[in-house]
């Protein structure tokens, strides 16, 4: 989020490797309301399906950044398992 789009927005950073699920977390809506929780896996995984990009994306080659040695033999394993590699 750029600062001059909300200048009084607060926000959370944090850091995660590729084999880590994506957490849940609380989204504030306004003052007087509750946040709501969000489920942030499930909404990367929804969005996979529904934008067809398992389809569109090419995964014949490395990935850009690349990934470490062991990240990417799991990342292979999980392509081969879902028919996206040979």
């Amino acid at each position: 989020l750029d600062a001059t789009m909300r200048p009084d927005s607060e926000f959370d950073v944090w850091l995660s490797g590729v084999r880590t699920w994506l957490p849940r977390v609380l989204v504030p809506l306004t003052p007087d309301e509750a946040d709501i929780p969000l489920d942030l896996q499930a909404a990367f995984e929804r969005a996979m399906e529904a934008g067809g990009y398992m389809e569109t994306l090419d995964y014949s080659g490395p990935p850009t950044p690349p990934l470490a040695p062991e990240d990417a033999d799991w990342a292979d394993a999980l392509l081969r398992a879902a028919g996206l590699t040979p």
